[in-house]
């Protein structure tokens, strides 16, 4: 009998704990764990390669190329109330890995949480905005990529804190600044010189509002090269209704020490978009801006062998208008951009002061997906 009583209160038990497992009880409703969301995109770019233009004689229909950008799956999601994360892959036939980056956040209360995995690096102004170039401009932009890049776009290993609230700020630590080198392995760029990867920090600071205001300023400070060079970024995000616009400048002081003699190589970056949401369309404009001067004997331009975006070490300008169609919402969101990029070019025949300005242009089609 007292076993029969048990195995009752047991079963009991069992009830009142599954049924409000699945929300059964006061009229909630069932939580599912995980909560799994996705992000799609992928498409092609036509350009005239007015980059590789370093014989005049070159004809545009020659060097001009169809390619498809790599499609990129990222993963969203909460494991839990408390654990949340993402994770994209890129998927290309020469990647060299399919993973562009993953962290995994754990939240200590409403207001303090701690992360850690190959993240984004909140040094280059606006994770979502910024993560725009990747369909609207030029694909790559020497502040975070190509020649002159210091803090590469995605860590290997970061370390972050994060606070809520009317101040929201992100300190995070990662150990891998990017030092340039040439085909033989020689650097060509950067600053205090260590074998392997360098430490770095940042620091992010955001307000909710400005004065009330939609407008929420950003200002962002990193430090890398043991503390001998450093970068500032100063920014300003507005988002109320259909409109969304950021502004953002970027200062990168590197220093450069040969022989105990230091000098300072500034890379100055600004860019700006302006996105409007009318009826099924979605409008935008985006701009950048990156020069550097180099110490005492600045160059006023790019070197001349460059052929690629990617690979601009110096003076650039780009501007790019395009649109989203948004009948469908963010399930699927084609869009379509049409993007044009102004440098200066060293003449290679001539002396370094001596300068010819190239033009890239390029068309982009593609599609994204959101869920």
């Amino acid at each position: 009998m007292k076993l029969s009583k048990k195995i009752l209160t047991v079963i009991a038990a069992t009830s009142v704990s599954t049924a409000f497992g699945q929300g059964l009880l006061k009229g909630t409703e069932p939580v599912a764990w995980p909560k799994i969301g996705h992000e799609f995109r992928s498409g092609l770019t036509y350009a005239n390669r007015g980059f590789a233009k370093v014989d005049p004689a070159d004809k545009p229909k020659s060097l001009a190329a169809m390619a498809v950008e790599r499609a990129k799956l990222k993963f969203t999601g909460d494991l839990s109330p408390d654990v949340s994360f993402f994770v994209r892959l890129a998927f290309e036939p020469t990647a060299k890995q399919a993973l562009d980056y993953a962290m995994l956040t754990l939240r200590l209360d409403e207001h303090w949480s701690i992360g850690s995995g190959k993240t984004w690096n909140y040094i280059s102004g606006y994770e979502w905005p910024n993560s725009l170039a990747e369909y609207v401009g030029t694909s790559a932009f020497p502040f975070t990529m190509g020649a002159t890049t210091v803090l590469s776009g995605y860590s290997k290993q970061t370390f972050e804190l994060a606070h809520k609230g009317d101040v929201n700020w992100r300190v995070q630590l990662f150990d891998d600044v990017k030092v340039v080198s040439d085909d033989m392995g020689n650097r060509t760029s950067g600053g205090y010189f260590s074998s392997g990867t360098q430490p770095a920090a940042s620091l992010q600071l955001q307000l909710e509002s400005l004065a009330g205001t939609a407008w929420k300023p950003l200002l962002q400070l990193a430090t890398y090269d043991a503390g001998h060079s450093r970068i500032v970024s100063l920014g300003g995000l507005y988002k109320a209704g259909p409109w969304l616009t950021y502004i953002q400048s970027a200062v990168d002081l590197q220093a450069q020490i040969n022989n105990g003699e230091k000098t300072i190589h500034q890379r100055n970056y600004a860019n700006g978009l302006i996105e409007y949401s009318y009826t099924e369309w979605t409008p935008f404009l985006r701009w950048q801006w990156f020069d550097i001067t180099q110490g005492g004997t600045n160059l006023k331009g790019n070197s001349a062998s460059i052929k690629d975006v990617s690979d601009i070490d110096d003076n650039i300008k780009s501007l790019s208008v395009g649109g989203r169609f948004m009948r469908y919402g963010e399930r699927f969101m084609p869009y379509f951009a049409v993007a044009a990029s102004q440098g200066k070019f060293q003449d290679s025949d001539e002396s370094l002061t001596k300068t010819r300005t190239r033009t890239l242009t390029q068309l982009k089609l593609g599609v994204i997906s959101k869920l």
